[in-house]
Parts: C-alpha cells; sequence; structure tokens
C-alpha cells in the first residue's frame, strides 16, 4: 500500500483511431474483435481492434477525470493503469485463411 498521495495525470488529448498498411493476401486477425473497457474513479479507457477490408482498425480512448489518488487507495488506480497498460500490449495474431 503506498503511504502518501499521488496526484493523477491530467487528461490529455490521444489519438483515438489507427489503421494498419493492408494485411497480407490470404491472412485475418485471430481472435478479433478485440474489445477492452475499464473504468475507476479516476478515468475510463476503451480499446477495440477489428478488421476491416483488409486492414486492421484500432478505436482507442482514454479520459482522465484527474484529482488525487489517495495512499488507502492506490491499490484500486493500479489495478486500473495496469489493466490499461495490458489492453495496449494485446497482440495481434495473423492467421492464414485455408484455400
Amino acid at each position: 500500500m503506498r503511504k502518501s498521495s499521488v496526484e493523477h495525470p491530467k487528461n490529455k488529448p490521444i489519438k483515438p483511431y489507427c489503421r494498419s498498411p493492408l494485411l497480407p493476401v490470404g491472412f485475418g486477425g485471430y481472435g478479433l474483435p478485440f474489445e477492452a473497457v475499464e473504468e475507476c474513479r479516476w478515468g475510463a479507457y476503451s480499446c477495440s481492434i477489428v478488421e476491416q477490408q483488409q486492414r486492421l482498425v484500432c478505436l482507442r480512448r482514454v479520459d482522465y477525470y484527474g484529482g488525487v489518488v489517495a495512499g488507502e487507495v492506490f491499490a484500486d488506480f493500479k489495478r486500473f493503469w495496469e489493466a490499461c497498460a495490458r489492453a495496449d500490449a494485446a497482440d495481434v495474431v495473423l492467421m492464414k485463411s485455408a484455400p
């Protein structure tokens, strides 16, 4: 448990959309669509990855509500932050389609 308070980061503009180059012919994303949603009193996070027109499309949104995270509730904030980081680092596996 944290013994002192920590200032939560302020809301910053975050690029919410990215589109990959064309996928190789005959390949597609395995386990898609992917979606992750997290929320706590300090922020909200959502991320989705879908395949559209032979491209991977990622929509990501992070809203920071701001405020001070008191030491006694730091574990909840840490859980939120770690869940967001895991979703951001999710791998996308490409699989070759059956002929």
